[in-house]
């Protein structure tokens, strides 16, 4: 041990023995000694000690040969020859690694990792019961001197393996108080265990008893009732021999609850093992990334992982990371064919035109079948300006357009069903009427207007003269028709 160490070892180990500790001065301290200690002291309630020379009369300078540093770590040795102590520092890196193979896509990088100290002790206790024999078992505890909190100690498969990994080291930060509590706690919880190890084994033992009495009451049934049938072999009458059963069985019932009764229960409890543990565990933040997406994930190294698959819940992968930073099984999964997001396969739209595969935000829908459809396949009715499919639109053989099935049902759209006359020409027909060609001239005109066309029909004083459409959109006229004494030309 190094000078520059005795002053935290002289300082913990005090701590660690319950001896408080009050700091007088930069360099002085005094050592208040709990009674179990005094005699160890020469009778001393207290010490000022120094660790640095000075001409105090009433401080003791306090080198490694001194009789004080000697006994306190005399008493320190003393208390752990009953108690091992050591270090075990669990990391990240196994879940680390299998995070890795669930996310064959992705980028993984860790950007926060801490340890955090956590404080155990660890007792195994033999306990001897004495029923109607003698049975031994042996269980371990493990407790938190933290929070108080009980934990499962590894299972026996797995405790070479976990105590493998234990650096020993004494322990001295860590209060004798403290850890005497601790063993308390754990030998009532031990004492619990016990007591429920003796109710089942009565249940055990009272479920056998029952069995034989049964048994018993069976074979005494059978004999009851044969011996109705027929004279006794004794030479007794019937009532003579039915109370000799009776007896019999009484007697016989009495005898296998006297043998199965306990004449004493006997209970020890005594530890074999104490472990006082620190635990170092590691837990980190991890960040996941895929082209499309990225999660953060919190591990923690001594409590596995949960990943689910944002679809299936399901928690074996391999997954990914969608666009909307959603965790998911790769084969549940797809690209919009618009913008090529990638997302969970149960927001996965299908047009029904092509079978190609969209997103909510990129599909478009179809007003008359609500079907779904691809900006490709869809398309706009000039009539009433809903979306729906090519499939959807018919031919008004009146003004040669395709609207959709509900604007046009029977092949005469509603634009050429509601013609009305022209009473006042507004900017906006004045603006279509100085645009028709010169060989389009009528006396009056009927008009009909609906979402983006505008049907002008031009008479002469008796029959139609033409038929034009007009786009708003684009401000034309695209499509015309003229009219003789017998019908279209």
């Amino acid at each position: 041990m190094e000078l520059y160490e005795l002053k935290p070892y002289i300082l913990e180990s005090c701590h660690f023995l319950g001896m408080k500790v009050h700091q007088m001065t930069t360099s002085k301290w005094k050592i208040f000694f709990p009674e179990k200690y005094r005699d160890e002291f020469n009778g001393q309630e207290e010490m000022v000690i120094t660790f640095e020379k000075t001409n105090d009369p009433h401080a003791t300078y306090i080198t490694f040969e001194t009789y004080f540093t000697q006994k306190i770590a005399q008493l320190v040795a003393q208390y752990n020859s009953g108690v091992s102590s050591g270090t075990i520092t669990t990391t990240i890196q196994t879940h680390l690694d299998k995070l890795k193979d669930s996310f064959p896509d992705c980028n993984l990088q860790v950007t926060s990792s801490v340890f955090e100290r956590s404080d155990f002790i660890m007792v195994w206790f033999k306990t001897t019961v004495n029923l109607y024999l003698t049975e031994e078992y042996l269980k371990g505890f493990k407790y938190s001197l933290k929070t108080g909190t009980f934990e499962n100690v590894p299972s026996e498969e797995k405790l070479n393996d976990f105590l493998d990994e234990i650096k020993e080291e004494q322990i001295t930060d860590i209060s004798y108080d403290l850890i005497d509590g601790a063993i308390q706690k754990l030998y009532a919880i031990a004492q619990e265990d016990a007591q429920t190890f003796i109710t089942e084994k009565l249940k055990d033992h009272e479920a056998t008893l029952q069995k034989e009495i049964n048994r018993i009451n069976e074979y005494y049934d059978l004999l009851e009732s044969e011996n109705e049938l027929a004279e006794s072999s004794k030479g007794l009458t019937p009532e003579e021999e039915l109370a000799l059963l009776k007896k019999e069985r009484k007697n016989l019932i009495d005898q296998q609850i006297k043998k199965s009764r306990i004449q004493q229960q006997e209970v020890t409890i005594e530890p074999v093992a104490i472990l006082l543990l620190k635990e170092n565990n590691e837990s980190a933040k991890v960040t996941v990334e895929s082209p499309f997406g990225k999660v953060n994930i919190d591990l923690i190294s001594k409590t596995e992982s949960n990943i689910n698959c944002s679809v299936t819940n399901e928690s074996i992968g391999p997954f990914t990371i969608t666009s909307d930073n959603l965790i998911a099984k790769t084969n549940r999964v797809f690209k919009c064919s618009n913008c090529h997001k990638c997302l969970g396969d149960h927001k996965k739209k299908t047009c029904v035109v092509c079978s190609s595969e969209l997103c909510d935000e990129c599909k478009e829908v179809s007003a008359i079948s609500h079907s779904t459809l691809c900006h490709n396949h869809a398309t706009e009715c000039q009539s009433c300006l809903h979306t729906i499919s090519a499939e959807e639109l018919n031919l008004c053989a009146n003004c040669n357009q395709f609207y959709c099935t509900d604007c046009n049902p029977s092949g005469k759209c509603h634009i050429c069903n509601s013609f009305k006359p022209v009473v006042t020409i507004t900017p906006q027909l004045h603006e279509i009427l100085k645009s028709l060609p010169e060989n389009m001239q009528a006396k009056k005109f009927d008009v009909s207007e609906r979402g983006n066309r505008i049907n002008l029909l031009g008479k002469g004083l008796i029959f139609k003269s033409f038929l034009i459409v007009y786009d708003k959109t684009s401000h034309s006229i695209i499509y015309t028709d003229k009219y003789n004494l017998f019908g279209r030309k």
